[in-house]
């Protein structure tokens, strides 16, 4: 087949026929005759030029009846049924999703150029030993998808001097962010592009929403795209038998329709190739890979072991060489299509957001009233997001200690003070309406943890304490220290085997803690989340202690307490040097970190603690617990950076009278602002006496 055939299509495409026609009827059908004198060859290149082809089904192409122009194409079907054209050019080119097994519409997802592909692979998916899957998915990974699409900003974004829009992110379907998605109504369900190369002038243009990865994201020219399509205010679930499809259409053209512009036609695709991701890597199985010892990558080396392919995220060059061998994979694979350039990713998100960095946009809604004397004409100005007026773009809640059991607990209220906790936090959550995550500092079952996924303390101690609301969203975990106790996690190295590990954060039955010490980026936010695994410095507290001295004493309650403290001593290095590494390399303005101790316990460490103080980079709010109280009161400050004890979950005890957790509110200007939420005290603590066990926290020092 003919690389020139396809060549031609796109520039009849892009280009259309001379409206010389003085009707409007006339330029319609001049311009269809454009596109219907394609030649067959013009389609070959696409596989469309046979009746049978898949992208003639999609786009309802097919040859005349046996006649002189039989050789020809005939797309008499694609019609605008009356509706406005955008006046902007087609643009075609190549989208790429990295995908499962499964197969499924790419429409309410995020794709990308082969750059923006490996990116995502490289940032979050390989870098999980045992499964590549990753931040967002348990499902395995294996192939990138190749697609073929046609596309066309909308007259209101063609006004705007972009031909393409915003990248929406969605989850199972729904449309997440950014902001509340306004723009699906404002503009139509484009296309949307994002991009991390900087501009001359530093102004942020297409570095949005994700702009943090500018200047670490060194894939040249990656971009990520978005295909809008129906019912994406829901879940995958709930798009079909609805009526949503006719308040938020698909920009997904009807079949027999090339892209017009209009709110229902603003791109089409086909998929047209793909390949495994073991085959890029040069392996024949994952599985037998992993078992022999091999890893795609380890972000704390920076490098992979038994492969080298995923090497150096950070040099240019090397990811230039990637996405060059996967164009090259791609080619012999298909060499019968055409190279096709990406498009220019001319997004301008100032110039989209006219109130930005708010997200929202002013309608004007004129009523006009006519009697035979007078003509009033009234405009309103409404906000569609109400949130601007606060300032506020986002929120969380941080809480620990709070794992309660009958039977092993000191003074406090039985379960009422958890329990009390829960519905304060619940309140809170619905009053904020914009709760994200929750982060939680561990010591989530007490006494001795869970020991699988099975166990029933899941349901006991969370699931039937905490609202659905509650567990709606993520649970960014680490172990405290009574959570070792039964749980394998302390007698291996494995994280899969670890009963609180969770690689998937839209897993909402479990925590998301995929491994010992990790990190978890928040681009909208502009914050950066760093979980430390430093139950090692539990007897920090006392400051005779060296840095060498520290042990975690509890390893005599599991089953292997001599394995248990060499693993906890490795994770406790692992964290610092994780701490370090984040704090160097990260482009967030905000470092929220958290471990299960507060700072007073790492005396030893006055280095962890002079980079908890240093804002030089980052504002850095970090949270312990362990101690069961919530205040910034009893630990070592770090100004001008911020600190909390969040102990105060009602699990075990009160050693404080601020039983309660704290909420942490983002700003349009992504600094975070943080403040306590505690439940009554007569809740949490019991008796007279007992109550004077919740005497102000002293130091034994």
């Amino acid at each position: 087949m003919s690389r020139s055939g396809y060549a031609e299509l796109g520039a009849a495409l892009s280009h259309p026929a001379e409206e010389s026609s003085p009707s409007s009827k006339g330029r319609k059908t001049l311009r269809y005759v454009a596109i219907g004198a394609l030649s067959v060859a013009a389609l070959a290149a696409l596989g469309v030029g046979l009746a049978y082809s898949p992208l003639s089904r999609s786009l309802g192409l097919r040859r005349h009846s046996p006649t002189a122009e039989s050789s020809e194409i005939s797309l008499s079907d694609l019609v605008h049924n009356g509706a406005q054209e955008s006046g902007a050019k087609i643009q075609h080119f190549y989208m790429y999703r990295v995908q499962n097994d499964e197969d499924y519409s790419p429409e309410n997802q995020n794709l990308a150029n082969i750059g923006g592909a490996l990116w995502y692979l490289h940032n979050e998916i390989v870098w999980h030993h045992w499964l590549r899957a990753g931040t967002y998915s348990t499902t395995p990974k294996t192939r990138i998808e190749k697609f073929l699409v046609f596309s066309k900003a909308s007259p209101k974004l063609y006004a705007k001097g972009m031909n393409f829009g915003v990248v929406n992110t969605f989850d199972l379907g729904q449309c997440t962010g950014p902001f509340k998605c306004e723009n699906l109504q404002e503009y139509g369900p484009t296309v949307g592009c994002e991009s991390w190369t900087q501009r001359a002038d530093k102004s942020q243009g297409n570095n949005f929403p994700h702009q943090q990865w500018v200047g670490k994201n060194v894939y040249p020219s990656a971009v990520w795209y978005s295909l809008p399509g129906q019912c994406n205010s829901q879940k995958f679930w709930n798009q079909s038998g609805r009526d949503c499809h006719k308040t938020e259409p698909s920009g997904a053209c009807p079949k027999g329709m090339v892209p017009t512009g209009e709110s229902t036609c603003t791109y089409t695709y086909q998929k047209v190739g793909e390949l495994r991701i073991s085959e890029i890597e040069g392996i024949d199985s994952f599985d037998s890979f992993i078992s022999d010892g091999g890893r795609e990558y380890d972000r704390i080396k920076d490098a992979g072991t038994k492969m080298q392919f995923w090497d150096h995220i950070g040099d240019a060059e090397a990811c230039q060489r990637r996405i060059d061998h996967v164009h090259k994979k791609f080619r012999e694979k298909y060499p019968d299509q055409p190279d096709l350039a990406d498009p220019a990713c001319d997004f301008d998100v100032e110039k989209f957001y006219p109130h930005f960095p708010q997200g929202w946009f002013s309608t004007t809604t004129t009523t006009t009233t006519t009697t035979t004397t007078t003509t009033t004409t009234t405009t309103t100005t409404t906000t569609l997001n109400p949130k601007a007026a606060t300032h506020r773009i986002g929120s969380f809640l941080v809480l620990g200690d709070w794992g309660y059991d009958i039977y092993s607990h000191r003074n406090v209220n039985g379960s009422h003070c958890q329990d009390s906790i829960g519905k304060i936090m619940t309140k809170k959550m619905e009053e904020l309406g914009d709760v994200h995550f929750i982060i939680n500092v561990g010591d989530s079952f007490y006494p001795r943890g869970v020991s699988s996924k099975t166990d029933p303390q899941w349901d006991n101690k969370w699931r039937n304490v905490y609202s659905k609301e509650l567990r709606s969203i993520p649970w960014y975990t680490v172990y405290g220290n009574h959570d070792y106790h039964d749980d394998p996690c302390a007698c291996t190295q494995e994280p899969n085997a670890c009963a609180q590990v969770n690689y998937d954060a839209n897993n909402l039955d479990y925590f998301y803690m995929p491994g010992y010490n990790w990190f978890k980026e928040h681009p909208e936010f502009n914050l950066e989340v760093v979980a430390l695994d430093l139950n090692q410095y539990m007897q920090g507290w006392n400051r005779s202690r060296t840095a060498n001295d520290q042990k975690f004493t509890d390893c005599q309650y599991t089953k292997c307490e001599k394995m248990c403290n060499a693993h906890l001593q490795q994770r406790a290095d692992d964290a610092f040097e994780l701490f370090q590494k984040r704090s160097a390399e990260s482009k967030a303005k905000n470092l929220l970190v958290f471990s299960h101790y507060p700072t007073d316990y790492f005396a030893a460490r006055p280095d962890f603690l002079g980079g908890l103080r240093d804002n030089s980079k980052h504002d850095i709010v970090y949270f312990g617990g362990h101690r069961h109280n919530t205040d910034q009161d009893t630990t070592i400050p770090t100004a001008p950076n911020t600190n909390w004890v969040v102990g105060g979950g009602g699990g075990w005890s009160c050693d404080g009278k601020k039983q309660g957790f704290v909420v942490g509110e983002i700003d349009a200007d992504y600094s975070v602002h943080t403040y306590g939420v505690f439940a009554d005290y007569d809740d949490c603590c019991v008796t007279a006496s007992e109550k004077q066990q919740a005497r102000p926290w002293q130091h034994p020092w």
